[in-house]
């Protein structure tokens, strides 16, 4: 059986390593008319910008085809090393990747991460613009995350972010689905 509920996991956070992300920052700085306000309760003030994506409505086992949505070659080449680095670890693919902005003095309220594709996958925070004064927590425990360190999360934990910095927050997000959970079959990069 598929164990498929990570809030029964016995971590908050976990370290994969860090990453020079400095070449990532500077051609992030040349997408800033790419930035997306989500629309999403307890994400108001967040901006995104997707380089991959998967919709969160998805079943274990289904046809699992990740959404090219940056087709930039070096914003993709500045990035696959760490997913690589992340798909051997958690023995997986790249669904969501995205860069998600937290301006200066934003929150993002508590909640827990619900639905099959965001119950499984695996979730990764890696800081490309941060300040001593962003939190991170899961289940009340803090974390600041410094530049270039990539952190899984539990997702399926209570978790929330607070920016009391006077600097925005940028971090990638990279979810890595497991193979155990895609019909391999039927895996595609569209």
């Amino acid at each position: 059986m598929i164990n498929i509920n990570k809030s029964e996991e016995n971590f908050n956070y976990k370290f994969h390593g860090q990453f020079d992300v400095s070449e990532i920052s500077k051609c992030l700085n040349s997408y800033s008319d790419k930035w997306l306000r989500r629309a999403r309760d307890g994400f108001s003030e967040t901006k995104s910008f997707f380089v991959y994506d998967h919709p969160i409505i998805w079943s274990v086992k289904e046809d699992f085809k990740p959404k090219i949505i940056d087709r930039n070659k070096e914003m993709q080449d500045l990035l696959k090393p760490l997913i690589s680095h992340l798909e051997a670890i958690h023995d997986g693919k790249v669904g969501k990747c995205l860069f998600v902005k937290l301006p200066a003095g934003e929150n993002v309220d508590a909640h827990v991460d619900k639905m099959n594709y965001l119950g499984v996958v695996r979730r990764h925070h890696v800081a490309i613009e941060t300040n001593d004064q962003v939190l991170f927590f899961i289940d009340n425990e803090p974390k600041n995350m410094k530049v270039g360190e990539c952190w899984e999360i539990n997702n399926n934990r209570n978790h929330a972010v607070k920016n009391l910095g006077q600097t925005d927050r940028i971090h990638l997000l990279i979810d890595i689905m497991p193979n155990k959970f895609i019909n391999n079959d039927n895996f595609e990069m569209v």
